[in-house]
């Protein structure tokens, strides 16, 4: 490690005085990003990680068995623990860019397992070594005046936001998303092809939970007066009535369902005769009760969740509602109200009292912030890491069934070791700007996600920080409106977000 001057000594000099703190300014340019990355840092990982379900299963002696990650937490870039010449065990980013070495710190997960409920042990492991956003909240730059930045090799005015990977500055992209939580009424002629009743109308939803991680629902309008709810799992759609999901959510009669739907339109013949239309179609396929819609889907469904054979029907039936319809509520109640106006807004489309939304209004998009779309991968890499360790530990049992014990460490820890390298798979993800993902991440892209820092001159530099990438999916969609300028795009600064990183100001 390279031993650093006294910056006390860098304030005077022939080039000038240093000035006590950096210029707020030039530092406010980039705060979306580092606010982005320290909301992973702060809550975004603990709320991602208490969302990652346990892996279950039986063991030899057919007892229930839990693997439950239990917290993760992301240390400081440090030089490894068996070095012994290093004079500081910190690691800068200056040296990450003479070596060609990524700026990365560890990555430790707490996991416990439980046996027919109850703990029988934990164990805390690193497993990985993830990049960390410079002079974000875990890097040593962090704080840092300009002159203690000019002594570690850095620019007095070192703004950060960006990674460092292979020797090389990378920058997460700015993308334009559709606006969260918000249903979206459209007129797409591609969603009749998804088959023989479908029509062009339809109110699309990208429902975000707490943690950023986001899951796109579609509710679809068939040429009978019934609808369809579509969601996305695992890069597949899976369909339901529209009809079953409200009787699944609450346990409600088909009056109080025919009197929300037409609320405020009771003398409308149309949305009445759909209303009437849906709860014919729940008579007809026996959903009477919610306990007899929950059993339907979790019997059907299955196979697709991945839930242990101990779980009934109706607990799965109950997991597929909570964990894939509006996901960003957490109240069975708040979802029927939720889907009953997206219904309403979707038949006022249909019957033309109001108008389609654009995709291209500023009012319909939101940006998605790099430190955001950095905690969606971590979570489902955490996620696949879990499913790793479960994986491992039921081949052990299956090999060695006689030296198989959970009630000791050891066997638990030997499954810690096999799981994929995070690190790796996020670094990867840097250096090329390509996603690989299972889910998808309700994304409508798989590449250019991250592009190289050019400092050719300080404009070009700035604005690969300030722009928004518009992303693949609009460069190929053929339903853009004339690009003009939207009566709302006039007028103040967008403000979307509740957390202290706001994107690039829409004016």
């Amino acid at each position: 490690m390279t031993s650093f001057p006294n910056y006390k000594n860098l304030t005077d000099g022939k080039f000038g005085k240093l000035q006590s703190q950096q210029r707020p300014s030039l530092q406010e340019l980039i705060r979306q990003h580092i606010g982005s990355f320290n909301f992973l840092l702060e809550d975004g990982l603990n709320w991602a990680v208490q969302d990652i379900a346990p892996q279950e299963f039986k063991d030899t002696n057919g007892r229930k068995v839990s693997i439950i990650l239990q917290e993760a937490s992301i240390g400081t870039p440090c030089v490894p623990d068996g070095n012994i010449y290093s004079r500081s065990m910190r690691v800068f980013p200056s040296e990450c860019r003479e070596r060609a070495a990524t700026y990365s710190a560890d990555l430790q997960v707490t996991v416990a397992w439980s046996i027919d409920g109850h703990v029988v042990g934990s164990q805390s492991r690193v497993i990985g070594q993830i990049p960390i956003m410079v002079k974000s909240a875990r890097c040593h730059l962090a704080g840092m005046g300009p002159a203690e930045m000019v002594a570690h090799h850095e620019e007095a005015q070192e703004w950060g936001g960006y990674f460092i990977v292979n020797g090389n500055e990378k920058i997460l992209r700015m993308l334009i998303l559709p606006r969260q939580n918000y249903p979206i009424a459209i007129v797409r002629p591609s969603w009749k092809q998804r088959g023989p009743m479908f029509t062009e109308f339809g109110v699309t939803m990208r429902c975000v939970r707490r943690d950023q991680s986001a899951s796109n629902m579609v509710l679809h309008y068939l040429s009978d007066g019934t609808s369809t709810l579509t969601f996305f799992r695992d890069k597949q759609q899976y369909l339901i009535p529209f009809i079953a999901v409200l009787k699944g959510l609450v346990e409600v009669t088909d009056h109080q369902i025919f009197s929300d739907l037409c609320q405020g339109n009771e003398d409308d013949t149309y949305i009445k005769s759909c209303a009437v239309a849906m709860l014919r179609q729940a008579q007809n396929d026996g959903f009477y009760r919610r306990e007899h819609v929950l059993n339907h889907i979790g019997h059907r469904l299955r196979a697709r969740r991945e839930m242990a054979e101990w779980y009934s029907d109706q607990e799965v039936g109950e997991s597929i509602l909570r964990q894939e319809i509006a996901v960003h509520l957490s109240n069975n109640t708040d979802k029927y109200n939720m889907l009953v106006f997206a219904w309403r807004k979707m038949l006022s489309l249909v019957a033309g009292k109001s108008c389609a939304d654009s995709a291209d209004s500023p009012m319909n998009q939101e940006i998605l912030l790099g430190g955001h779309f950095y905690l969606q991968v971590l979570k489902e890499k955490i996620s696949q890491w879990l499913q790793a360790v479960r994986g491992e530990l039921t081949r052990s049992m299956k090999m060695h069934p006689d030296k198989f014990d959970l009630t000791t460490s050891g066997t638990v820890m030997r499954a810690l070791r096999h799981g994929p390298n995070i690190g790796q798979q996020l670094e990867y993800l840097l250096a090329t700007g390509n996603l690989v993902s299972k889910s998808g991440l309700a994304l409508q892209q798989v590449a250019g996600f991250a592009l190289m820092a050019d400092k050719l001159n300080f404009y070009r530099y700035l604005s690969h920080f300030r722009c928004v990438h518009r992303g693949a999916f609009f460069a190929e969609m053929r339903t853009t409106a004339v690009r003009r300028l939207l009566p709302e795009a006039w007028g103040k600064s967008v403000k979307h977000r509740s957390h202290d990183c706001l994107p690039t100001q829409v004016t």
